[in-house]
């Protein structure tokens, strides 16, 4: 199925991640606690693709899991293809955000525009929950310097190469499902 993706080679060692993480699952019969990388995992306006590239980086390519267990089970039995493989569980709490005294004019949090299975909420929160799309870099600067939170600004670049393939891939994967 990733034969057409594959052409950017750049993108191949995640391909190969992805694929060994699968057969790990398929294998210890726990295909059903793997979501797939947080990127397949929820939707959002392509105007801010390249702000949620800037905020979470790498983070997009994280695997969503069922449990630490899941973890445990996929790591001692992962031949790791390139860097590290990381995961993020499911149902991941995540403490009481305290967003009091904030003034929501110049800025968005990140997490109100992204469409996702409730089911993910606490993961997704743990990812994008102190995450914001400001205006300007002045009041990104600010909420960085006051609050530590990670801002980007709308601008009209668009994201890199990496996500478009994956968001090729995903829209390949989601027309072969519906064939099934």
């Amino acid at each position: 199925m990733y034969t057409e993706i594959r052409k950017n080679n750049v993108l191949d060692p995640i391909f190969k991640e992805i694929e060994q993480v699968e057969e790990i699952l398929l294998q210890c019969g726990l295909s059903e606690n793997y979501y797939g990388i947080l990127l397949a995992n929820f939707k959002c306006p392509s105007e801010v693709l390249s702000c949620l590239e800037e905020v979470v980086g790498d983070k997009l390519f994280y695997h969503l899991v069922e449990s630490e267990s899941v973890i445990e089970k996929i790591q001692s039995n992962l031949v790791t293809v390139s860097g590290s493989s990381n995961f993020v569980v499911r149902n991941k709490k995540v403490p009481e955000q305290d967003f009091s005294g904030l003034d929501f004019e110049n800025y968005f949090a990140l997490i109100d525009v992204l469409d996702f299975n409730p089911g993910v909420e606490d993961s997704m929160l743990s990812i994008f929950g102190e995450s914001f799309i400001c205006r300007n870099p002045e009041t990104a600067e600010k909420l960085r310097a006051e609050r530590g939170y990670q801002c980007a600004t709308m601008n009209l670049l668009k994201p890199s190469d990496h996500i478009e393939w994956f968001l090729k891939w995903l829209l390949l994967e989601d027309v072969s499902q519906e064939m099934e």
